[in-house]
């Protein structure tokens, strides 16, 4: 029964570090919205994908090594399957 507990306060802990970490994210979002300009917005943004993600690179995608275009292009029918 030990270990069931110990499972189950690791789990409500694991729990309550994510709501934490959920919670201070939608803050940091919500004040942006409120006050902030497109810039600080966008810089908002990839932090938390960065931080959510574990990735430095906010361009990089899916972790194959794909980037989205630079110039804001759309891309091409190729980029879209993969060519």
């Amino acid at each position: 029964m030990a270990d069931f507990e110990q499972t189950l306060r690791s789990l409500m802990n694991d729990n309550k570090q994510f709501r934490d970490a959920s919670n201070e994210r939608f803050a940091k979002l919500l004040d942006v919205m409120q006050s902030g300009t497109a810039d600080e917005f966008s810089s908002t943004i990839e932090a938390i994908f960065s931080e959510v993600t574990g990735r430095e690179d906010p361009e990089v995608l899916g972790g194959d090594g794909r980037t989205e275009p630079v110039d804001g292009s759309a891309g091409t029918s190729t980029d879209a399957v993969g060519g």
